[in-house]
C-alpha cells in the first residue's frame, strides 16, 4: 500500500510539473505574440518589426496552441488509459517540430527560445513516459500471500 501512495504522490508531482512547463511555454510565446502584434498595430513602430520576428511570430502561436493540447491529452490520459500512446507521438511531433525550428532559428536571437521548448518537450515526454508506468504499476493486482495449511 504504500508503493502505491508512493505512486500517486510522484504522478501528481509530475502532472504539477508538466502544467509548469505548459505554463512558462505558454507564457513566453503569448507574452512575444502581444508584444510583436502591439509593435505591428502601431504605425509609428510597425517598422520595427524585422521580417524575422513577423516570421516567428507564427511559431509562437503555434507553440502556445501545443502546448495547450499537451495539457489536454495529459488530462485525458487520467481518465482515458486509450490516450498514452496519442500522447507520446503527439510529444513526439512536437519534439520534430522544434527541432526543426531551432535548425533554421540557428544563428539568430531565437534560437534560444526554440532550444529551451526543445529541453522542455524531452522532458514532458519523459515525465509522461515515467506517469504512465506508475499507473501501470499501480493498476497491478497486490500480489497473492502463500499461505500454508497447517
Amino acid at each position: 500500500m504504500q508503493d502505491t501512495s508512493k505512486l500517486f504522490r510522484r504522478n501528481l508531482d509530475i502532472e504539477k510539473e508538466i502544467f509548469q512547463l505548459t505554463a512558462l511555454s505558454i507564457e513566453q510565446s503569448d507574452r512575444f505574440i502581444a508584444d510583436t502584434s502591439a509593435k505591428l498595430a502601431d504605425p509609428g513602430r510597425e517598422r520595427s518589426i524585422s521580417r524575422l520576428e513577423r516570421l516567428v511570430l507564427a511559431g509562437a502561436s503555434v507553440n502556445s496552441g501545443t502546448n495547450h493540447h499537451i495539457r489536454t491529452l495529459f488530462l485525458r490520459i487520467k481518465t482515458d488509459s486509450s490516450k498514452r500512446k496519442e500522447l507520446i507521438a503527439y510529444l513526439d511531433t512536437a519534439i520534430s517540430n522544434v527541432t526543426e525550428s531551432r535548425r533554421q532559428l540557428t544563428g539568430t536571437p531565437f534560437m534560444g527560445a526554440a532550444q529551451k521548448a526543445l529541453e522542455a518537450n524531452h522532458r514532458m515526454r519523459q515525465l509522461a513516459l515515467e506517469y504512465q508506468a506508475n499507473c501501470d504499476k499501480i493498476a497491478l493486482p497486490a500480489p497473492k500471500s502463500k499461505s500454508r495449511v497447517a
